[in-house]
Parts: structure tokens; C-alpha cells; sequence
């Protein structure tokens, strides 16, 4: 199968650094609270979802394709006390062809995760191998952001992040949709700033599939999960079609906690 990863093979670096504000945390450790353990995060990258679940006392188990970003995850783990250490475990592998001999309690694909699987049949067997990981009451949760036809042409200076060393880190995208693939064409330029002076350009593109709300769901509905909850964020938001991220909570079948919040429509 033709990698979907190889964008990380040089942006890992700047990863953690660029994406340390997203709020998600809080959200899966809750939602692995209510579910339980143990956990499989699937394109878990640098471990930055995954490490804070082991602190929080869950057996977790990462998947990701990219050995970079692996790398990242282990270094990460490294400095974990003894006990966190020996709740995680990575491995890589691919999403669309895994097989870990288990099940899990609940399955994560984070941050738009969901969006690298850029065709029908990548999606169809990420979602059939997540389903045979899961037992009949498991969860799976899918988040994606929302695809506005406003923002899918576009070039702009993303954000300026200021690094640990006092360097900043400046990102640059084009974004345009392949009239033909019907693929959003991701194009950054990534520049390091050092008193004021460029000391590092480089330059990355990949692809990602655009899922609308009902596209994704259309996606578990036909893979075989029915929905538990859906959010618009990670903090209780409701799901506005106008907003910027779908957070989709999925069971096998529907079975799930007396209080529960079943919103599937």
C-alpha cells in the first residue's frame, strides 16, 4: 500500500512544538475513564495523546507507521517514571493492515488522524481493523476537522511559535482541492527565526481526505458502529456544521452505560 505518512518522515521535528496547545487531552482520559482500559491509540505519532493516558494510570497501546514519529513517542516514554513506562507499549504498524491479538476498551484516532486515509478502501479496512480490535461494548472515538469550502484555497502564515531555545518556529500554508482526486493538497513552509534572522527553511506537502460530519459518519455507520455521542469540540461542545471540529463516539453495537448520552440521529 503507497504510504500516507511520509510528511512526518521531516515534520516530526516540529511537531510537539507547533501542536502544543491542542486541548484534547482532558477529553480522551475522560472518555477512557468511563470506558476503561485498555486503550489502543491508532497514528498515535510523538505519543502526544498516548503519554498523558499511561500517567493517568490506563494500559496504552500505540500504533503508528511513521518510525520518526515513533522515535519521538519512545524518547517521550524514556523519561516516564518506571510505572508509566510499563503501562505503554508502542509498535509500528500500519492503520489500514494491523493485527495485535486483542481487544481494547477503546480505540482513539485523534486530531484528524481519520483524514490520512485518503481513499475508500484505505478507509474501509482502518475501520475493519479497528472493529476486530474492539469487543461488542467497546468505543471508538474519531475526530476530524470540518471541511469549509472558504478555507480549502488558501495561503497564509498559519502561527508563530516560540521554541524552548528562544527561536521561532513560523508556519506558512497553501492549501488548494484537487479538482480531479477531490483531495485537500497541504503545503507548508516552515520557517526558524533566530534574532530576528531566517536560519532554517523547509519546505513539506501531503494530502489529506475531506469528511464532512455525515461523510464520516456515513464512514462508521457502513463499517459497522452506530454512534454514542458526537461533539463539535472537546469540552461538551454541541456539533455545529459551521464549526471547526466533529468528534464522533462509536460502539459496535449499542451497547453503552444507563447514562450515556445516546445523540446519535
Amino acid at each position: 500500500m503507497e504510504r500516507t505518512d511520509s510528511v512526518y518522515d521531516t515534520d516530526w521535528e516540529f511537531y510537539d512544538d507547533f501542536y502544543a496547545d491542542v486541548d484534547d487531552v482532558d477529553f480522551y482520559k475522560a472518555l477512557a475513564g468511563r470506558a476503561g482500559g485498555p486503550v489502543l491509540e491508532v497514528m498515535c505519532g510523538t505519543g502526544r495523546v498516548l503519554v498523558p493516558l499511561a500517567r493517568a494510570g490506563f494500559e496504552v497501546v500505540g500504533i503508528d507507521s511513521n518510525e520518526k514519529m515513533l522515535e519521538v513517542a519512545r524518547r517521550k516514554l524514556s523519561r516516564e517514571p518506571p510505572a508509566v513506562q510499563k503501562r505503554a507499549s508502542l509498535a509500528r504498524a500500519d492503520a489500514r493492515d494491523f493485527e495485535l491479538g486483542r481487544k481494547f476498551r477503546l480505540a482513539v484516532l485523534a486530531f484528524s488522524s481519520v483524514n490520512h486515509l485518503l481513499s475508500p478502501g484505505d478507509q474501509d479496512r482502518a475501520m475493519a481493523c479497528l472493529k476486530r480490535h474492539l469487543p461488542e461494548d467497546g468505543l471508538l472515538a474519531v475526530a476530524s476537522f470540518i471541511p469549509h469550502p472558504g478555507k480549502l484555497h488558501s495561503e497564509k502564515l498559519d502561527r508563530e511559535v516560540e521554541l524552548a531555545n528562544g527561536d521561532l518556529l513560523i508556519r506558512y500554508s497553501t492549501l488548494t482541492v484537487d479538482a480531479v482526486t477531490g483531495l485537500l493538497r497541504v503545503r507548508y513552509r516552515w520557517d526558524v527565526e533566530r534574532r530576528g534572522a531566517i536560519v532554517r527553511e523547509h519546505q513539506s506537502e501531503f494530502e489529506l481526505r475531506l469528511l464532512k460530519p455525515n461523510q464520516l459518519k456515513a464512514l462508521l455507520e457502513g463499517a459497522g458502529f452506530q454512534l454514542v455521542e458526537r461533539w463539535g469540540g472537546y469540552r461538551g461542545e454541541p456539533l455545529d456544521p459551521k464549526g471547526d471540529v466533529v468528534v464522533f463516539v462509536a460502539a459496535p453495537r449499542m451497547v453503552w452505560k444507563e447514562n450515556a448520552k445516546l445523540l446519535a440521529r
